[in-house]
């Protein structure tokens, strides 16, 4: 069995941390918990509001170099078009992994059947400067 991996871009201080866990609690806030070693001072938590944070899931594979891909990732095949950027989103209605495209015909493409290696160039949170090919609206997919 997989292991389920997440990671969290926080908001407000626009950082990226490895979520070791996270709560929901009922009142629409939650918690989420991030390795110690990435704190300065204060407890191992993040934010005590959902909305103070995205979390991000492991797609389960790794880049050519070995990278791990996470939703929300800036991906671009490891041998072409140094232009031919990426995003990776969670297909709903297929319960996939896929790319976007741009194409009138087609929102994205399986993430695994790319056939060239991919390599992790950044990702929507860190990397709002890099422009990808495709959709913005990954929720018709």
């Amino acid at each position: 069995m997989a292991v389920m991996k997440f990671r969290a871009w926080h908001k407000k201080a626009k950082r990226m941390f490895v979520c070791i866990g996270f709560e929901s609690l009922t009142d629409g806030k939650g918690i989420c918990y991030i390795k110690p070693e990435k704190l300065k001072n204060g407890p191992p938590i993040l934010g005590d509001n959902a909305e103070d944070y995205e979390i991000t899931q492991s797609t389960g594979l790794k880049d050519y170099f070995g990278v791990e891909i996470y939703e929300g990732d800036l991906v671009r095949p490891y041998e072409d078009d140094e232009t031919l950027i990426r995003r990776v989103f969670w297909v709903q209605k297929k319960a996939l992994w896929g790319v976007s495209v741009f194409s009138p015909h087609l929102i994205y493409l399986p993430l695994v059947d790319m056939g060239n290696p991919y390599k992790v160039v950044g990702n929507v949170f860190q990397n709002p400067e890099i422009k990808y090919k495709g959709h913005e609206n990954f929720e018709t997919a």
